[in-house]
């Protein structure tokens, strides 16, 4: 088992992080949020993957790249996006 890193795709600000370090997570389930400017970024899990660590916090600000969370999948199934492909997230307007 390797553990990968989920990157920010986008500038914001954390919050609603959703998961602890150590949970299970399943495909979808969201992870946590990132708000830039008016809108909601809810970033999810891609495939059934354990949390590492949380290497962010409420409140902080990241920039595209920058890591999100560590985790790892017993399968092979969790695979690093391709540079370019979207990551797997729902947005939603502030209002």
């Amino acid at each position: 088992m390797k553990t990968q890193t989920l990157s920010s795709p986008l500038e914001g600000t954390i919050c609603n992080i959703k998961v602890t370090e150590h949970e299970r997570v399943h495909a979808g389930q969201t992870l946590l949020g990132i708000r830039d400017k008016q809108m909601l970024h809810l970033i999810t899990a891609q495939a059934e993957a354990d949390v590492d660590k949380l290497l962010v916090n409420e409140g902080q600000f990241v920039e595209p790249g920058d890591p999100l969370v560590a985790m790892h999948a017993e399968t092979a199934e969790m695979n690093a996006p391709e540079e370019g492909d979207p990551l797997d997230m729902t947005t939603w307007k502030l209002v």
